[in-house]
């Protein structure tokens, strides 16, 4: 038998997708492999750079989020089996986001947001929101001195449902979210209504 095509873990600039929330086929070298991708929202973010640790140590960075899509594209070969995984969205030398409050682009520079991750859902992208920042901040407050308190997949799905619980009661029913971690439809200038 042929051996499998070799894939390289690794975060690319961009998301080629034509739908923000499905996963896309990037060139693996040998073949087609997964790409997921991961934006920042509700507003759309640009020129932001991200960053995923994944529990065994391996840390993949330096993509920064598109301006089409706001978003980068995370090809994680097998290190998807090594979820939990901790994911950074900062903000560098021009990076902006759209306030969708003011109707206008803001700088993101300087800030940062974070998300953290159990599984990857087959043909769900992946979002870093203030939704996932409550999540990563309720995860680091469980921690009782457990150094890297994000590694725990039970501490993070208590973390995530006291959030979700405490977002959805604020919300009607027919907008109650059910993974906060997953891509919300991005809002930017060109489809705020």
């Amino acid at each position: 038998r042929d051996p499998e095509p070799a894939c390289t873990p690794r975060l690319i600039d961009g998301f080629s997708g034509a739908d923000q929330t499905r996963w896309t086929l990037e060139d693996g070298g040998a073949g087609q492999v997964r790409g997921i991708g991961i934006g920042g929202g509700p507003g759309l973010t640009r020129g932001a750079l991200v960053e995923v640790t994944f529990a065994d140590g391996t840390r993949l960075a330096g993509a920064r989020t598109d301006a089409d899509k706001g978003m980068v594209t995370l090809v994680p070969c097998s290190l998807g089996e090594g979820l939990p995984a901790l994911v950074r969205m900062s903000g560098g030398t021009g990076a902006s986001y759209y306030d969708a409050g003011s109707g206008r682009w803001v700088s993101f520079e300087g800030k940062s947001l974070h998300a953290v991750v159990n599984a990857f859902e087959v043909d769900t992208n992946l979002a870093v929101t203030p939704f996932t920042e409550a999540v990563y901040r309720r995860v680091l407050a469980l921690a009782n001195g457990d150094a890297r308190p994000w590694q725990d997949a039970g501490r993070i799905e208590r973390a995530h449902d006291e959030i979700k619980s405490a977002v959805n009661d604020l919300l009607p029913g027919a907008y109650r979210i059910e993974r906060l971690d997953r891509m919300p439809l991005l809002i930017d200038d060109r489809i705020d209504i």
